[in-house]
């Protein structure tokens, strides 16, 4: 499916967030092998398509990895990224960040960015946790499931604790970690980072299990996807899956997962 067509569901579908995070966004020549590892013409073909199909003109935040260390297609220097409405969010200064920590080795650095709107602060987490590549089929002769990468996950979700717990305190601000988790909201990595101090909202259980679901993997579908927040007074956040790709035929589909919509509103 083109960026065009991508960009009428994002802004037919989505209603046009202030901010969009991204995963999985590759490099420039996408998976051939060079020296390339800027994103910012990757990025640029997604802005220019939103626009052309009357959305704003959202600028980008990424930082791009050090050559074939981020995991996913070899020389595809996948990233995650942001695009934000500049029309009605300021970026903080330090805007954006990375969480670089041993746990991210062969994967991608979380990346945070804070944003001001109408006198409070939102600062979000993207993330893309180690992949469940390799582990055992759900249904298979091995119960439980062998997952390889869980223990990179599990470590993974406590450098991301340890950052947040690294902020200074502001009751005006909330706290957002969302993306690919590669993990069930049961699961270690989740429960470290809803089960512990500071205790994170996961949005996703406020749906039915049946809606919840934004992956489908050798036919078993699957919430891997997730939005946890921290909120402070007067905030109060709602989240929606949108079964825009996994349930759908794959003439319809621009990627595996299903996008989250999440509101937040502010006192």
């Amino acid at each position: 499916m083109s960026a065009l067509e991508n960009s009428v569901r994002l802004q037919n579908t989505l209603s046009m967030p202030d901010i969009v995070a991204l995963q999985e966004m590759q490099d420039n020549d996408g998976g051939q092998y060079g020296e390339v590892v800027a994103a910012d013409q990757t990025l640029k073909l997604l802005i220019d398509a939103i626009v052309a199909a009357g959305g704003p003109a959202y600028q980008p935040l990424s930082i791009d990895p050090l050559d074939d260390t981020s995991g996913g297609q070899p020389g595809g220097n996948i990233r995650v990224a942001y695009l934000y409405n500049p029309a009605r969010l300021t970026p903080h200064a330090s805007t954006p960040k990375q969480i670089d920590a041993p746990a991210f080795g062969r994967s991608r650095l979380p990346l945070v960015a804070s944003f001001r709107f109408r006198g409070s602060e939102v600062t979000v987490i993207n993330v893309h946790l180690s992949s469940k590549s390799g582990s055992g089929g759900a249904y298979g002769a091995i119960q439980p499931p062998i997952d390889p990468a869980e223990p990179a996950r599990i470590a993974q979700a406590r450098a991301v604790r340890d950052f947040v717990r690294s902020l200074p305190a502001d009751s005006n601000r909330a706290v957002v970690v969302l993306g690919d988790f590669n993990a069930f909201w049961y699961e270690t990595p989740l429960l470290l980072l809803t089960g512990s101090e500071p205790q994170f909202k996961n949005l996703a259980l406020d749906e039915p299990p049946s809606e919840r679901i934004s992956y489908v993997f050798d036919g078993n579908s699957q919430s891997l996807d997730h939005a946890l927040t921290l909120l402070g007074p007067g905030q109060s956040a709602t989240m929606k899956t949108l079964h825009v790709n996994s349930v759908q035929p794959d003439s319809r589909k621009v990627s595996d997962h299903d996008p989250k919509l999440v509101r937040i509103t502010f006192q």
